[in-house]
């Protein structure tokens, strides 16, 4: 019996009558298929996936910056007001002392033109009150002169 026959005979299951060639050629189909598959599926699939990841990687390495810069704006934002809200205190409180300086301004410009028209007032009451005291003394005189006239003549 030849060696070769022998091996053969190794795959001889009576139904099923497998040859040394088709076990080979159908380890080579796989092998072909496996390949095929892995440059045409598995590699644009993984490639796919990676790209994924990287991008979720750089859009939360970007979100983080944003969140740490808005963070500082946010900070700066707020330094910003409280100076502003102290400028405008300032600015504020300086009208609010213009406002006081010019009330009081116009207010002793009142005093001095009511005190000018009250001595005014006061001067020609008292030239007033002189006039009818003169008035009066003529009048006075003419009546006790009137009087005195009938007084006698009577």
């Amino acid at each position: 019996m030849d060696y070769r026959q022998h091996a053969f005979d190794i795959f001889d299951f009576q139904i099923l009558h497998l040859q040394l060639n088709t076990p080979l050629f159908i380890l080579a189909l796989i092998l072909v298929l496996m390949v095929c598959m892995n440059l045409l599926l598995f590699r644009p699939v993984l490639r796919t996936l990676d790209g994924r990841q990287r991008e979720f990687e750089r859009l939360g390495n970007e979100a983080t910056a944003q969140k740490a810069e808005l963070a500082g704006l946010t900070g700066q934002y707020r330094v910003d007001l409280d100076r502003v809200r102290g400028e405008v205190e300032t600015v504020r409180q300086q009208a609010h002392a213009a406002s006081h300086q010019a009330q009081g301004r116009v207010l002793e410009q009142a005093r001095q033109d009511a005190d000018k028209e009250l001595q005014a007032a006061l001067a020609a009451l008292r030239s007033e009150v002189g006039q009818a005291r003169s008035q009066l003394e003529r009048t006075a005189r003419q009546l006790a002169a009137q009087t005195a006239n009938r007084l006698l003549s009577a």
